[in-house]
């Protein structure tokens, strides 16, 4: 067997054999001041972990005060606040939850507040 083809059943096998049933699916969405990501790791029939980000790409001065944000899907909804770092971005991750997967969801709404001001966001895969 030629020294290549060892190397890939090598490298490619494991990946294959540790799939797992995980399924990952990244929603996404942009207004005129926001840009969000939302990943969903599913691991399993109904367990998931879930990561964010929302960035501001505002004209105005990155908003100082608390900013709130809902993502609200198909089974229920995740709500937090709040401030921007230094670079307008908020990070979330480590959710986790069972009985809650969303992996096949065509979208989820977000809805985001900040001072006087609100937008909607639809967050496609």
């Amino acid at each position: 067997m030629p020294k290549t083809l060892l190397l890939f059943l090598i490298i490619v096998f494991p990946l294959v054999a540790c799939d797992n049933n995980q399924n990952y699916k990244v929603y996404t969405g942009e207004s005129n001041n926001w840009q969000v990501r939302y990943e969903i790791n599913q691991s399993g029939e109904s367990k998931q972990e879930t990561s964010f980000s929302i960035s501001y790409k505002g004209d105005d001065l990155l908003p100082k005060k608390s900013i709130n944000y809902t993502f609200d899907y198909v089974t229920g909804s995740t709500k937090g606040e709040d401030t921007l770092n230094g670079d307008g971005l908020i990070k979330g991750n480590g959710s986790m939850c069972e009985g809650c997967a969303q992996s096949n969801a065509e979208e989820i709404k977000f809805e985001i507040k900040w001072g006087e001001k609100s937008e909607e966001i639809t967050l496609t895969p």
